[in-house]
Protein backbone atom coordinates (compact mmCIF):
# COMPACT_ATOMS: atom_id res chain seq x y z
CA UNK A 1 0.00 0.00 0.00
CA UNK A 2 1.33 3.45 -0.93
CA UNK A 3 2.15 6.10 1.62
CA UNK A 4 -0.99 8.00 0.65
CA UNK A 5 -3.02 4.82 0.96
CA UNK A 6 -1.66 4.27 4.46
CA UNK A 7 -2.64 7.82 5.40
CA UNK A 8 -6.17 7.23 4.13
CA UNK A 9 -6.40 4.00 6.12
CA UNK A 10 -5.17 5.78 9.24
CA UNK A 11 -7.82 8.47 8.83
CA UNK A 12 -10.52 5.85 8.35
CA UNK A 13 -9.44 4.00 11.47
CA UNK A 14 -9.35 7.25 13.44
CA UNK A 15 -12.84 8.29 12.30
CA UNK A 16 -14.17 4.85 13.11
CA UNK A 17 -12.64 4.99 16.59
CA UNK A 18 -13.74 8.55 17.42
CA UNK A 19 -17.35 7.91 16.44
CA UNK A 20 -17.53 4.45 18.01
CA UNK A 21 -16.05 5.73 21.26
CA UNK A 22 -18.58 8.56 21.32
CA UNK A 23 -21.44 6.08 20.99
CA UNK A 24 -20.21 3.18 23.11
CA UNK A 25 -18.40 4.98 25.93
CA UNK A 26 -19.54 8.60 25.97
CA UNK A 27 -23.10 7.41 25.31
CA UNK A 28 -23.74 10.18 22.78
CA UNK A 29 -27.42 10.33 21.83
CA UNK A 30 -27.96 13.52 19.79
CA UNK A 31 -27.28 12.64 16.16
CA UNK A 32 -26.34 9.08 17.12
CA UNK A 33 -27.72 7.70 13.86
CA UNK A 34 -25.37 9.80 11.73
CA UNK A 35 -22.41 9.12 14.03
CA UNK A 36 -23.10 5.38 13.81
CA UNK A 37 -23.16 5.47 10.01
CA UNK A 38 -19.91 7.46 9.92
CA UNK A 39 -18.21 4.98 12.23
CA UNK A 40 -19.46 1.95 10.36
CA UNK A 41 -18.65 3.26 6.87
CA UNK A 42 -15.09 4.22 7.82
CA UNK A 43 -14.51 0.98 9.70
CA UNK A 44 -15.82 -1.25 6.93
CA UNK A 45 -13.97 0.73 4.25
CA UNK A 46 -10.69 0.25 6.11
CA UNK A 47 -11.29 -3.48 6.57
CA UNK A 48 -12.37 -4.13 2.96
CA UNK A 49 -9.50 -2.05 1.53
CA UNK A 50 -7.05 -4.02 3.70
CA UNK A 51 -8.45 -7.43 2.76
CA UNK A 52 -9.68 -6.96 -0.81
CA UNK A 53 -8.01 -3.80 -2.16
CA UNK A 54 -10.18 -1.91 -4.62
CA UNK A 55 -13.45 -3.57 -3.64
CA UNK A 56 -14.23 -0.74 -1.21
CA UNK A 57 -14.90 1.51 -4.24
CA UNK A 58 -17.62 1.74 -6.86
CA UNK A 59 -16.13 0.54 -10.16
CA UNK A 60 -17.74 3.28 -12.23
CA UNK A 61 -17.40 6.35 -10.00
CA UNK A 62 -14.41 5.39 -7.88
CA UNK A 63 -16.28 6.54 -4.78
CA UNK A 64 -16.25 4.62 -1.51
CA UNK A 65 -19.26 2.36 -1.23
CA UNK A 66 -21.98 3.01 1.32
CA UNK A 67 -21.91 0.94 4.49
CA UNK A 68 -24.71 -1.36 3.31
CA UNK A 69 -22.84 -2.13 0.09
CA UNK A 70 -19.59 -2.70 2.00
CA UNK A 71 -21.41 -5.26 4.12
CA UNK A 72 -22.56 -6.93 0.89
CA UNK A 73 -18.92 -7.08 -0.29
CA UNK A 74 -17.94 -8.80 2.95
CA UNK A 75 -20.87 -11.21 2.70
CA UNK A 76 -19.99 -12.12 -0.88
CA UNK A 77 -16.28 -12.61 -0.22
CA UNK A 78 -16.71 -14.63 2.99
CA UNK A 79 -19.40 -16.96 1.69
CA UNK A 80 -21.96 -15.29 3.94
CA UNK A 81 -20.10 -15.96 7.20
CA UNK A 82 -18.74 -12.47 7.77
CA UNK A 83 -15.48 -14.02 9.00
CA UNK A 84 -12.59 -12.00 7.58
CA UNK A 85 -9.01 -13.31 7.66
CA UNK A 86 -6.46 -10.85 9.03
CA UNK A 87 -3.97 -12.08 6.47
CA UNK A 88 -5.76 -12.56 3.12
CA UNK A 89 -3.00 -14.91 1.95
CA UNK A 90 -3.03 -17.17 5.02
CA UNK A 91 -5.64 -19.68 6.19
CA UNK A 92 -7.77 -18.90 9.22
CA UNK A 93 -6.60 -20.83 12.28
CA UNK A 94 -9.30 -22.49 14.33
CA UNK A 95 -10.20 -21.22 17.82
CA UNK A 96 -8.20 -23.87 19.64
CA UNK A 97 -5.10 -23.05 17.65
CA UNK A 98 -5.55 -19.32 18.26
CA UNK A 99 -6.16 -19.53 21.99
CA UNK A 100 -9.96 -19.39 21.91
CA UNK A 101 -12.37 -16.85 20.40
CA UNK A 102 -10.80 -13.99 22.37
CA UNK A 103 -7.19 -15.14 22.09
CA UNK A 104 -4.51 -12.65 21.10
CA UNK A 105 -3.47 -14.96 18.27
CA UNK A 106 -6.89 -15.03 16.64
CA UNK A 107 -6.42 -14.72 12.89
CA UNK A 108 -9.83 -13.41 11.89
CA UNK A 109 -12.53 -10.87 12.69
CA UNK A 110 -16.21 -11.77 12.75
CA UNK A 111 -18.43 -9.10 11.19
CA UNK A 112 -22.01 -9.47 12.41
CA UNK A 113 -23.65 -8.89 9.05
CA UNK A 114 -27.24 -9.33 10.24
CA UNK A 115 -26.98 -6.99 13.23
CA UNK A 116 -25.13 -4.29 11.30
CA UNK A 117 -27.64 -4.45 8.44
CA UNK A 118 -30.40 -4.06 11.01
CA UNK A 119 -28.63 -1.07 12.57
CA UNK A 120 -28.49 0.67 9.20
CA UNK A 121 -32.19 -0.02 8.67
CA UNK A 122 -33.29 1.51 11.95
CA UNK A 123 -31.19 4.66 11.40
CA UNK A 124 -32.33 5.42 7.85
CA UNK A 125 -35.62 7.17 8.65
CA UNK A 126 -34.15 9.90 10.83
CA UNK A 127 -30.92 10.25 8.83
CA UNK A 128 -32.79 10.88 5.58
CA UNK A 129 -35.72 12.85 7.05
CA UNK A 130 -38.28 10.34 5.79
CA UNK A 131 -41.94 10.88 6.51
CA UNK A 132 -42.72 7.65 8.34
CA UNK A 133 -45.08 6.68 11.12
CA UNK A 134 -45.52 3.88 13.62
CA UNK A 135 -42.82 1.28 14.19
CA UNK A 136 -40.56 2.65 11.44
CA UNK A 137 -40.18 6.06 13.11
CA UNK A 138 -37.41 6.74 15.58
CA UNK A 139 -36.33 3.14 16.20
CA UNK A 140 -33.30 3.34 18.49
CA UNK A 141 -29.85 1.87 18.20
CA UNK A 142 -29.46 -1.02 20.64
CA UNK A 143 -26.59 -2.40 22.70
CA UNK A 144 -26.32 -5.25 20.19
CA UNK A 145 -25.80 -2.73 17.40
CA UNK A 146 -23.03 -1.01 19.35
CA UNK A 147 -21.39 -4.33 20.27
CA UNK A 148 -21.31 -5.32 16.60
CA UNK A 149 -19.75 -1.96 15.76
CA UNK A 150 -17.06 -2.13 18.47
CA UNK A 151 -16.26 -5.74 17.52
CA UNK A 152 -14.83 -4.49 14.23
CA UNK A 153 -11.92 -3.00 16.18
CA UNK A 154 -10.40 -6.47 16.45
CA UNK A 155 -9.32 -6.19 12.81
CA UNK A 156 -5.69 -5.03 12.33
CA UNK A 157 -6.83 -2.31 9.91
CA UNK A 158 -8.52 -0.63 12.89
CA UNK A 159 -7.46 -1.42 16.49
CA UNK A 160 -7.82 2.25 17.30
CA UNK A 161 -10.50 2.62 19.98
CA UNK A 162 -8.01 2.18 22.81
CA UNK A 163 -5.94 5.10 21.48
CA UNK A 164 -9.01 7.33 21.57
CA UNK A 165 -9.80 6.05 25.06
CA UNK A 166 -6.33 7.07 26.26
CA UNK A 167 -6.60 10.48 24.59
CA UNK A 168 -10.02 11.16 26.13
CA UNK A 169 -8.86 10.11 29.61
CA UNK A 170 -5.82 12.38 29.26
CA UNK A 171 -8.00 15.32 28.24
CA UNK A 172 -10.56 14.73 30.99
CA UNK A 173 -7.93 14.34 33.70
CA UNK A 174 -6.33 17.59 32.59
CA UNK A 175 -9.65 19.42 32.57
CA UNK A 176 -10.63 18.03 35.97
CA UNK A 177 -7.29 19.15 37.41
CA UNK A 178 -7.77 22.65 35.96
CA UNK A 179 -11.18 22.83 37.65
CA UNK A 180 -9.67 21.61 40.95
CA UNK A 181 -6.86 24.19 40.80
CA UNK A 182 -9.40 26.96 40.24
CA UNK A 183 -11.51 25.73 43.16
CA UNK A 184 -8.50 25.58 45.49
CA UNK A 185 -7.41 29.08 44.53
CA UNK A 186 -10.86 30.47 45.26
CA UNK A 187 -10.85 28.65 48.61
CA UNK A 188 -7.41 30.05 49.42
CA UNK A 189 -8.49 33.58 48.47
CA UNK A 190 -11.48 33.30 50.80
CA UNK A 191 -9.21 32.79 53.82
CA UNK A 192 -8.02 35.86 55.73
CA UNK A 193 -4.29 36.60 55.92
CA UNK A 194 -4.02 35.59 59.59
CA UNK A 195 -5.52 32.15 58.91
CA UNK A 196 -3.29 31.63 55.89
CA UNK A 197 -0.17 32.45 57.92
CA UNK A 198 -1.29 30.17 60.75
CA UNK A 199 -1.70 27.26 58.37
CA UNK A 200 1.58 27.91 56.54
CA UNK A 201 3.55 28.03 59.79
CA UNK A 202 2.49 24.56 60.95
CA UNK A 203 5.01 21.69 60.75
CA UNK A 204 2.96 19.28 58.70
CA UNK A 205 5.68 16.66 58.42
CA UNK A 206 5.88 16.37 62.20
CA UNK A 207 2.10 16.42 62.54
CA UNK A 208 1.53 13.69 59.97
CA UNK A 209 4.26 11.36 61.18
CA UNK A 210 3.22 11.69 64.81
CA UNK A 211 -0.52 11.33 64.28
CA UNK A 212 -0.47 8.72 61.52
CA UNK A 213 2.89 6.97 61.95
CA UNK A 214 2.94 6.74 58.18
CA UNK A 215 6.53 6.25 56.98
CA UNK A 216 5.54 6.48 53.31
CA UNK A 217 3.97 9.92 53.68
CA UNK A 218 5.79 12.98 52.34
CA UNK A 219 5.12 16.69 52.69
CA UNK A 220 5.87 18.75 49.59
CA UNK A 221 5.36 22.24 48.20
CA UNK A 222 1.77 22.80 47.06
CA UNK A 223 1.60 23.53 43.31
CA UNK A 224 -1.31 25.94 43.90
CA UNK A 225 -0.48 28.05 46.97
CA UNK A 226 3.21 27.24 47.35
CA UNK A 227 2.97 26.28 51.03
CA UNK A 228 5.01 23.33 52.29
CA UNK A 229 1.76 21.66 53.16
CA UNK A 230 0.98 19.16 50.42
CA UNK A 231 0.57 15.90 52.33
CA UNK A 232 1.03 12.91 50.03
CA UNK A 233 0.20 9.52 51.53
CA UNK A 234 0.69 7.82 48.15
CA UNK A 235 2.73 8.44 45.03
CA UNK A 236 2.44 7.72 41.31
CA UNK A 237 2.67 4.05 40.37
CA UNK A 238 5.39 4.55 37.77
CA UNK A 239 8.34 6.07 39.64
CA UNK A 240 6.89 7.12 42.97
CA UNK A 241 8.00 10.67 42.31
CA UNK A 242 4.73 12.63 42.26
CA UNK A 243 2.59 12.78 45.38
CA UNK A 244 -1.10 11.95 45.63
CA UNK A 245 -2.97 13.80 48.36
CA UNK A 246 -4.13 17.20 49.65
CA UNK A 247 -2.71 20.56 50.55
CA UNK A 248 -3.61 21.36 54.15
CA UNK A 249 -3.55 25.10 53.46
CA UNK A 250 -5.58 25.62 50.28
CA UNK A 251 -7.23 22.13 50.11
CA UNK A 252 -5.98 21.34 46.58
CA UNK A 253 -6.28 17.62 45.80
CA UNK A 254 -4.03 15.75 43.36
CA UNK A 255 -5.47 12.41 42.25
CA UNK A 256 -3.59 9.30 41.13
CA UNK A 257 -4.51 9.99 37.49
CA UNK A 258 -3.20 13.54 37.69
CA UNK A 259 0.01 12.38 39.42
CA UNK A 260 0.79 9.95 36.61
CA UNK A 261 -0.16 12.57 34.03
CA UNK A 262 2.28 15.06 35.57
CA UNK A 263 5.05 12.48 35.73
CA UNK A 264 4.60 11.51 32.07
CA UNK A 265 4.51 15.18 31.03
CA UNK A 266 7.73 15.80 32.93
CA UNK A 267 9.44 12.78 31.36
CA UNK A 268 8.37 13.88 27.88
CA UNK A 269 9.56 17.42 28.54
CA UNK A 270 12.96 16.16 29.68
CA UNK A 271 13.25 13.88 26.67
CA UNK A 272 12.48 16.80 24.35
CA UNK A 273 15.13 18.93 26.05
Amino acid sequence: MTGNGEAVQTRRARQYALCTFALAYDKATDGAEGVFDQALTNGLAAIVAHTWPGKEKDRKTGRILQARLLLDVIKENTGGTGRIPHDPDAPIADDAEAGGPFGFLRTYTDVDLVTLHDALTVTQAIRHARDVEGDDAGMPLTEDHLKALTALDWHPALRSINDVHVDRDWERDGHSNDVEIDRARRYHDALDEEEIERRRDLDYEAMVLVTKDDIGTTVDDCPVCGAIAFVAREHDGLRGAVGIGHCWVCSYERTAYVAERELISDLLRRAAE
